[in-house]
């Protein structure tokens, strides 16, 4: 019999297979008995791991400039299906996806690519005056199993916080089981 150990060591493709038992399940009945030996994908595993770990995420770069619906630039999504954007008022943008997000058990993290100017229009829009730059502020919150909403606030270095329309963030979304 060879010895395992001997062999070479090397990093995985999706295509490669690693060998395993099929495992008789007396409550399928398409299960084979005996326990065939078979071929798994590196690729199928990977997909059973995620698929069946408990937690479902979804990462994104999240854009938008004066009144119109945020973009998402998708990284990773293993949520049931793609989350709708859209501008609900200065600075408050809604995330939608039907029943996605568990009561106390979905966690959002967001975090600013945008620094703000101080010298901001009244409705919220960026100014131009390249002054001291303060950071942009985003608040995530779960509104409900079907929405997210994320509010974005800029600093202007002296009366506060006041809601604004420009966004450039990452967003990571985790629902657990």
């Amino acid at each position: 019999m060879a010895n395992i150990a001997s062999y070479p060591t090397s990093v995985p493709k999706g295509t490669d297979l690693i060998v395993g038992s099929e495992t008789y399940d007396s409550t399928d009945a398409t299960s084979p008995k005996g326990n065939p030996t078979r071929n798994f994908t590196v690729s199928a595993i990977n997909t059973f791991v995620l698929a069946n770990s408990g937690v479902k995420s979804y990462n994104a770069s999240v854009v938008q400039t004066g009144t119109s619906a945020p973009v998402a630039t998708v990284m990773n999504n293993g949520l049931s299906a793609a989350i709708v954007w859209a501008r609900e008022n200065v600075g408050v943008y809604v995330g939608t996806l039907s029943g996605a997000f568990t009561a106390n058990k979905t966690s959002v993290i967001v975090q600013s690519n945008q620094l703000t100017s101080p010298s901001m229009a009244e409705s919220g829009e960026q100014g131009t005056a390249p002054t001291n730059q303060f950071p942009t502020q985003i608040q995530a919150v779960v509104t409900n199993a079907n929405t997210i909403t994320l509010t974005s606030f800029g600093l202007d270095g002296t009366s506060g916080a006041t809601k604004r329309d420009v966004v450039n963030c990452f967003i990571e979304i985790k629902v657990f089981s």
